[in-house]
């Protein structure tokens, strides 16, 4: 048995233990692909700024949740979502829903994300009363307004990526 063979044999043994398919991941791939293209024309239509460094790291040291998580947080909810919500047979107008779900989903894993976030720094500077506010502050930015001030530009995104992967695959 080759390298490559033995690589295809534990392939195949982690999409049957995680019980995911090639078209959920697929689909996974697809919708990280929009959330860049998503991420990178609201910066630059809606905010005016493109890509610029936006503080990765902070003085203190704490990784915020910017920019980086994004296309993999994407990835991981859609496919979620395609296998929750598909069946096994392609089908264009569900995966127009299910490219919307995953949009507005990978933005409330974000916001749950900054809030984790933004909640341990409060709790290691010392400030216990705040960590609950700053977790549902920032939750609420990320997933609420992120969702009312993005949506005009991720919701076709999420039905045209989703929709045209479909219809990709149910062509013969």
């Amino acid at each position: 048995m080759t390298v490559c063979d033995e690589i295809r044999v534990m392939n195949r043994n982690l999409s049957d233990y995680l019980g995911v398919s090639r078209r959920d991941v697929g689909a996974g791939i697809v919708a990280g692909g929009a959330a860049l293209l998503g991420l990178f024309l609201f910066n630059s239509l809606v905010l005016g700024e493109g890509f610029r460094h936006q503080g990765v790291i902070s003085r203190s040291m704490f990784v915020y949740v910017s920019v980086f998580p994004v296309p993999p947080t994407a990835v991981c909810v859609s496919t979620v979502v395609w296998r929750v919500m598909l069946p096994d047979e392609p089908a264009p107008v569900r995966g127009a829903l299910a490219g919307t779900v995953s949009a507005f989903g990978t933005l409330i894993v974000l916001g749950i994300l900054q809030g984790v976030v933004n909640s341990l720094e409060v709790l290691l500077a010392g400030a216990r009363s705040d960590v609950v506010s700053e977790f549902i502050i920032a939750f609420a930015v990320v997933a609420f307004w992120g969702s009312l001030f993005s949506g005009i530009l991720i919701v076709p995104l999420g039905v045209i990526g989703g929709y045209g992967y479909e219809r990709f695959l149910a062509e013969p």
